[in-house]
C-alpha cells in the first residue's frame, strides 16, 4: 500500500498478521516460492526445527525481538516434542518411502498399496504433530504475555513487523548455541526476508 511511512506500514503489518494464527501464518509462508525448499535445507543440512523457525518468523512479525527466557522455553518444548513425537513419525515416513521404492519389484500389489496408504496416514499424523507443536508455541507466547502484562515490546530494537525483527529472532538461535556453520546465517537471513515479503503480500491482498 502507498501513502504510509515506515512506522505506519509496520503497524499495519502487525494489525493484519495479528488476524492470522501461527498455523495459518506458518502454512502460508511455507507455501511461498523457495521457502519450503529452504526450510528442508535448514532441517536436513543444519538440523534446524522447521516449526521453531516458522514460529520465530511469526513472532518477529507480530511482536519484535524475542526475549531470551521465552526463546529458551520454546526451544526446550520444541526439542522434546520433536524428539519424542515428530522425528519418529518423520523417520517412519521416510523409511517407508525408501523401502517401498527399493522393493517394488519384490512386493505383491496388495502389500505395496497398503504400504502406500499406511505411509500417507503416517504423513497425516506427522502434519498433525507439527500443528500441535505450533499451537503449543503460540500458547507459550500467551503464557509469557500473561506473566509480563503491560510490557511494551514494541520499544525493543528491531520493532515488530520489520525484517530486522524477524532476522533477529532467527539469528538468536545462533547466539544461543554460539555456533554458525557455513551458510546457516545466510539461509536464516533469506528465510527472514521471505517472511517479511509474505507479510507484505498479505497486507496488499
Amino acid at each position: 500500500m502507498t501513502g504510509h511511512n515506515g512506522s505506519g506500514q509496520a503497524e499495519l503489518l502487525i494489525m493484519h498478521t495479528n488476524n492470522l494464527s501461527l498455523w495459518d501464518f506458518a502454512t502460508g509462508l511455507y507455501s511461498q516460492d523457495r521457502v519450503s525448499q529452504l526450510c528442508l535445507e535448514l532441517q536436513d543440512e543444519y538440523d534446524q526445527d522447521v516449526c521453531l523457525l516458522l514460529f520465530l518468523c511469526w513472532y518477529g512479525q507480530r511482536f519484535g525481538l524475542i526475549e531470551a527466557e521465552l526463546l529458551a522455553r520454546c526451544q526446550e518444548f520444541s526439542r522434546q516434542w520433536q524428539d519424542a513425537v515428530v522425528a519418529p513419525l518423520r523417520q517412519s515416513r521416510r523409511w517407508l518411502k525408501s523401502y517401498l521404492q527399493a522393493e517394488t519389484a519384490r512386493l505383491d500389489a496388495s502389500f505395496s498399496q497398503a504400504g502406500k496408504e499406511f505411509r500417507e496416514s503416517v504423513k497425516e499424523r506427522e502434519q498433525t504433530a507439527e500443528r500441535l507443536q505450533l499451537e503449543r508455541l503460540q500458547g507459550l507466547v500467551r503464557d509469557a504475555a500473561a506473566d509480563d502484562a503491560g510490557q511494551d515490546k514494541g520499544k525493543q530494537e528491531g520493532s515488530a513487523g520489520s525484517s530486522t525483527a524477524i532476522s533477529g529472532c532467527l539469528l538468536a538461535l545462533l547466539t544461543d548455541k554460539g555456533l554458525s556453520p557455513d551458510g546457516l546465517q545466510e539461509k536464516l537471513t533469506e528465510l527472514a526476508t521471505a517472511a517479511s515479503r509474505f507479510a507484505q503480500s498479505e497486507l496488499e491482498s
